[in-house]
């Protein structure tokens, strides 16, 4: 199981924002920063999952929580697109052992191993707001 570095992640968003502030005088450096980036984000995946697999096993939390983690404004579903990797794979696992109680989320979390609830709290911490 891969746990999160905060700092390391954090250095690695500054040194991002900074390299895509800088592309933004030309679309062809934008356009690899935004390349460079990717590959950095998915460097810290859990090796296991390919992006395709993340999506695919996040495309279950779509009918509740919206495309790309993002309910619809109305909703009284919470966002998942942003929050932080940690506590997203801290609630799933504590839905899926009880702990945190909820007849729906249990049951969709109970057949997922950690490293499944990893890669779903990975895919979600990497999308925007």
């Amino acid at each position: 199981m891969l746990l999160a570095r905060p700092r390391s992640t954090a250095l690695l968003t500054g040194l991002l924002l900074l390299i895509q502030g800088c592309a933004s005088t030309g679309d062809a450096r934008a356009q690899q920063a935004t390349e460079a980036r990717a590959q950095v984000i998915q460097s810290a995946a859990p090796p296991e999952f390919s992006p395709a697999r993340q999506r695919a096993l996040a495309a279950v939390c779509a009918t509740c929580h919206g495309t790309e983690g993002r309910p619809t404004k109305d909703s009284i579903i919470a966002p998942l697109a942003a929050l932080p990797r940690g506590y997203l794979a801290q609630q799933l696992r504590a839905f899926r052992d009880g702990a945190r109680p909820s007849t729906v989320m249990q049951q969709l979390t109970l057949g997922l191993t950690d490293a499944e609830i990893e890669a779903v709290a990975f895919y979600y911490s990497t999308l925007k707001r």
